[in-house]
């Protein structure tokens, strides 16, 4: 799948599901949160059942330094890379 803002997760086959933070807690300070995201928006397939998110072993991803980001130019995005596992709950059929 493929993870972009929203936060969006889309599959190959086109099915995607759209989080919502539910909350978040920092386990390392040099790395952003792990977090819980509530499914707000699910379409069918492989992602169409999903109730939640989990954000875990995170690692980088911190907003630079305020003084690298006053060094840009007015506008501009900055990315910091980071890595981490997500796993996602359904709720199970019956």
């Amino acid at each position: 799948a493929t993870h972009f803002a929203g936060p969006t997760w889309q599959a190959r086959s086109g099915s995607k599901v759209v989080g919502a933070r539910v909350s978040g807690v920092n386990v390392d300070p040099t790395a952003i949160d792990w977090l819980l995201l509530k499914a707000t928006s699910t379409t069918p397939g492989r992602f169409g059942a999903t109730t939640y998110i989990q954000r875990i072993h995170t690692a980088g991803g911190l907003a630079p330094a305020a003084a690298d980001c006053n060094a840009g130019t007015a506008g501009t995005t900055r990315e910091a890379a980071y890595t981490a596992d997500y796993v996602f709950f359904k709720k199970r059929g019956r």
